[in-house]
C-alpha cells in the first residue's frame, strides 16, 4: 500500500471500530513486525504461502469464515 502498511491499517481501523477482528497473512517475516501484530490483538499472523490446516482456529472454528467472499460467517 502507497500510504501506509498493513499495521497501520489495523490501526487507523481499530481507532473506528475496535470490534472488528483481523487476520494478517504476510510474506514478512520478521519477528518485530509480528510481534507488532500481536500487540494490536490481531487474531492470527500467517506467513505465505498459507493452507486450508492454517485457516483452522485451534479451537476447531475457522479462522477464515468466508465473509471475504460474502458468504455467511454462521455466527
Amino acid at each position: 500500500m502507497p500510504d501506509m502498511d498493513g499495521l497501520e491499517l489495523i490501526q487507523e481501523m481499530q481507532k473506528k471500530n475496535n470490534q472488528i477482528k483481523f487476520i494478517v497473512l504476510s510474506g514478512y517475516a520478521e519477528f518485530s513486525y509480528a510481534e507488532t501484530a500481536i500487540r494490536l490483538g490481531v487474531k492470527a499472523y500467517l506467513l505465505k504461502a498459507v493452507s486450508n490446516d492454517d485457516l483452522q482456529d485451534p479451537d476447531g472454528g475457522r479462522l477464515y469464515s468466508g465473509a471475504f467472499r460474502g458468504e455467511p460467517d454462521g455466527q
